[in-house]
């Protein structure tokens, strides 16, 4: 699947911070529609907007849309920006989500552009990002038969390729969680590690009735999990019904009967919008609370994100200031 590849590469996800709508907020920028094109720069060869000495055109746009209408790409890797419910308002929100994207990426790469301490030149920073574009092709050639649409893909994929690079190498390298912090951490929220007694089940869920005596009368302990798979409705029947850990409240209150049961029993049918339930009790887990030493590599996790998406936005605040973005009417 193309997303994969477009994507795939990606493995921390900054994209989403919007440096076009925070421009938006904070200098006036804003997204032009095709009559406030004023002057000849962007009337002449249509452009959009230029970042840096990059132009970004109506072209480059209609070909993100397409991508996205085309299911190629999920909204939810886009530029965010506040939700409306209108739709000829969501469509001028998508659209300016889109021209963010482009914004975005085609500045933090002119950024590093410019850093001649980064070398760009080296054949083996685009390696991943070519190999993804080849196979890309490859699988959806229907989609990519002119050569500029072809070219269009290599800049996208190479491009957010070597920003995770600079990010990596550059901006997140000097990024260091120290014990202390780990453990004012845990002080501070230490109600986040403190869990109630909880139970894990597995589930057989059927549209109807009639349908669910039947496996009820058929599924015990031995084949529960077999049942689950192969005639379960819900998304969980992949990994043989299996459900939790859940605590009392967390779920519907048809599941609250799981902690009355014993480990191995089987109860049902019992009945939701989502169809008609047959569960097992697998474990029932007792109050707990992690200790530090079990807390930390979850903390570290989130203390690093939190830094890094600070450095991440000083960055792009960095790359605003050292690249111009121009626009039909001025700033």
């Amino acid at each position: 699947m193309l997303k994969k590849y477009l994507y795939g590469s990606i493995t921390i996800l900054f994209f989403g911070f919007g440096v076009y709508f925070w421009k938006i907020l904070n200098t006036g920028i804003y997204i032009p529609d095709s009559d406030d094109l004023s002057y000849d720069r962007f009337a002449n060869n249509k452009n959009l907007l230029v970042v840096g000495d990059k132009a970004i055109t109506y072209d480059d746009v209609e070909w993100e849309y397409n991508l996205l209408t085309q299911g190629l790409i999920d909204d939810s890797d886009l530029t965010s920006i506040p939700e409306v419910y209108n739709r000829e308002e969501q469509l001028k929100a998508l659209r300016e989500r889109l021209v963010a994207n482009l914004i975005e990426r085609k500045l933090l790469f002119e950024f590093i552009e410019q850093d001649s301490d980064f070398n760009l030149s080296d054949p083996a920073r685009y390696t991943d990002c070519v190999g993804d574009w080849q196979k890309t092709i490859d699988q959806n050639n229907e989609f990519f038969l002119a050569a500029t649409d072809k070219e269009r893909l290599k800049n996208r994929l190479c491009e957010r390729d070597i920003i995770l690079q600079y990010l990596n190498e550059r901006i997140f390298a000097q990024v260091e969680v120290t014990d202390k912090e780990v453990a004012d951490y845990y002080s501070a929220n230490i109600k986040s590690f403190e869990f109630p007694k909880r139970v894990v089940i597995r589930q057989i869920v059927l549209a109807s009735e009639n349908e669910a005596k039947r496996v009820r009368h058929r599924v015990r302990v031995h084949n529960f999990e077999r049942y689950a798979r192969e005639m379960s409705i819900t998304p969980e029947a992949e990994n043989g019904g299996l459900l939790g850990p859940f605590a009392k409240g967390d779920m519907p209150r048809i599941f609250d009967v799981a902690f009355s049961m014993r480990r191995g029993e089987i109860r049902g049918i019992l009945k939701s919008t989502y169809g008609f339930h047959i569960i097992k009790l697998e474990k029932k887990l007792p109050k707990s609370k992690l200790s530090l030493g079990e807390a930390r590599p979850k903390i570290e996790l989130e203390l690093r994100k939190q830094k890094q998406e600070k450095e991440y936005q000083k960055w792009v605040e960095l790359a605003l200031s050292a690249v111009p973005v121009e626009s039909p009417k001025p700033l």
